[in-house]
């Protein structure tokens, strides 16, 4: 596995639950000192109300469309007059977090609608299965950072499911962790943020270039 580590939990029986055997629901009884993840987050899975993909100006966010490394943009492709279905959507400033074999670390978060010319009620589909993060101090890239570092990956759940193995969201915000105090996550938010709207601002200034050129010079 390219995350993660193997242990193995020994539980005493006031501790054991019954029919419970996935070693992660055990792994924390020894790290009680230490904050877990739901303590400075919200997590919930992408559901709910639906949209039609061809009232959205992109195609839906896959695994796929995040690449490898520590890029603050992700491929979004425009959608065809040919799309159909409906699907789930975030709005701007969404932190985006896979469940899907989660040890990868396929996180993102939606630009704002002005740092790529659109509105503010832009609408991101998902097709893919994501949970929706919300930070209680509202730093959405420290934490975007903070869910792809090593050593939180290193300890995300395996999951369930055979070859496609999933996480649930409860699993996830068990995970402990250990953060700077609030006025350091606001300084690196702050300069990751300032990073992302050049970053996005240059990507689709590049997007657009090669949109005239495949217009223009197409046989």
């Amino acid at each position: 596995m390219k995350n993660g580590f193997t242990f193995i939990s020994i539980v005493s029986s006031d501790n054991y639950q019954s029919g419970i055997w996935d070693p992660y629901k055990y792994k924390n009884l020894d790290n009680n000192d230490l904050l877990s993840l739901g303590e400075f987050v919200n997590i919930k899975k992408v559901n709910g109300r639906k949209i039609d993909a061809k009232h959205s100006d992109f195609l839906p966010i896959e695994y796929k469309h995040i690449p490898k490394g520590d890029l603050l943009t992700f491929n979004l492709e425009e959608t065809l007059s040919t799309s159909k279905g409906k699907y789930s959507y975030v709005n701007e400033h969404t932190l985006l977090f896979g469940t899907m074999r989660a040890y990868l670390g396929n996180a993102c978060i939606t630009p704002l609608g002005k740092w790529i010319e659109k509105s503010a009620n832009t609408k991101y589909l998902t097709n893919s299965e994501f949970v929706k993060i919300s930070p209680h101090d509202k730093c959405n890239y420290f934490w975007w950072a903070y869910m792809k570092s090593i050593d939180f990956l290193r300890n995300m759940p395996t999951g369930s499911g055979g070859t496609r193995p999933r996480v649930s969201a409860e699993l996830i915000a068990d995970i402990r962790v250990i953060v700077p105090p609030i006025d350091e996550r606001l300084k690196i938010n702050k300069k990751l943020e300032t990073l992302a709207e050049v970053s996005w601002g240059n990507y689709f200034q590049g997007k657009n270039i090669m949109k005239t050129i495949n217009e223009k010079y197409a046989n």
